[in-house]
């Protein structure tokens, strides 16, 4: 009978094979990093569809994800490993912290949205330059997961002082929460008819009144915050993308409404409305059809 011996400790058991050189190049340098919530994942199947990472940019906020644009230069200030160091020899303790750096271009504006996020719970995918997604790989219920990776730390520094010529622009730093996972599990969604890299966040709108409203006609300008650049394009059906309630909160439809093309909105109403106040505002934004744009607050309209 051949001996086995079943309790052997099989040393090479956990390695793997290093024939990687079919492998897609792994990985480019970063050109947008995207905040996400904690523990985000999508199924990896998912991962390689444009439409469902539009989704995910048009979320309600808290599961929302957050492309960071004007990304300058990324550089990695990974910490050395740990070691207790002995007169003799010397004993491992931790990997060093896995730690990336940016710097962003900024606009006061744009600054403020950005620090919003600073110090947050949030996790993090990159996008590098070869329009490569990169995260980290997790099953969830049996079917494999493309995954963010948690973030210990997220912050944006002050933004530096403007020189002749230069932009403005600030350093965010990103921690990584488990460096390990990040390590051992890559995942890489790659192949893609899409373009990752231009991915943005949402612009907010002001919604305002236009011209002088009726009881049967109010026109509503929308453009985008701080630029005052006209949105058109949101619906014009009813319900769609547009929410109209009076002072109690009750839904008001209009018989039709016109996308006048420059920006504003026409809201007709066969049964006049009554005298009183009304709000005029899109719908939230992940059930908005026009992509890209969250409204930030309702246009308030007075009818007499």
């Amino acid at each position: 009978m051949a001996y086995t011996n079943d309790n052997a400790v099989l040393c090479g058991g956990s390695k793997q094979n290093t024939g990687t050189q079919n492998f897609c190049r792994d990985f480019g340098l970063i050109v947008k990093p995207i905040l996400a919530p904690v523990n985000w994942s999508i199924p990896y199947a998912d991962a390689k569809v444009e439409s469902k990472w539009i989704e995910q940019l048009q979320e309600l906020p808290a599961a929302r994800l957050y492309p960071i644009g004007g990304v300058m230069d990324v550089d990695n200030e990974n910490e050395e490993a740990q070691y207790d160091e002995g007169a003799v020899s010397r004993v491992f303790i931790r990997d060093g912290k896995t730690i990336y750096t940016a710097m962003v271009e900024v606009t006061r504006y744009g600054f403020k949205q950005l620090v919003s996020h600073s110090n947050k719970p949030c996790s993090v995918i990159f996008v590098d330059d070869n329009e490569f997604i990169q995260g980290i790989s997790k099953q969830v219920s049996d079917v494999e997961h493309f995954a963010s990776v948690n973030l210990e730390n997220f912050t944006v520094e002050k933004y530096a002082p403007v020189k002749g010529g230069e932009a403005m622009k600030c350093k965010i730093v990103m921690e990584l929460g488990d460096p390990k996972t990040w390590y051992d599990s890559p995942s890489v969604v790659s192949g893609l008819s899409f373009s990752p890299s231009q991915f943005n966040g949402l612009e907010y709108v002001l919604l305002g009144e236009e011209g002088t409203p009726t009881l049967s006609e109010v026109i509503i300008k929308a453009e985008a915050y701080r630029t005052g650049t006209a949105v058109p394009g949101a619906s014009e059906t009813p319900g769609e993308d547009w929410t109209v309630k009076n002072a109690a909160g009750v839904e008001q439809t209009p018989t039709t409404i016109t996308d006048n093309s420059d920006g504003t909105y026409t809201f007709a109403f066969g049964t006049p409305l009554a005298a009183g106040t009304y709000t005029f505002n899109f719908v939230p934004s992940n059930v908005m059809t026009l992509k890209g744009f969250e409204s930030l607050e309702a246009a308030t309209v007075i009818l007499s």
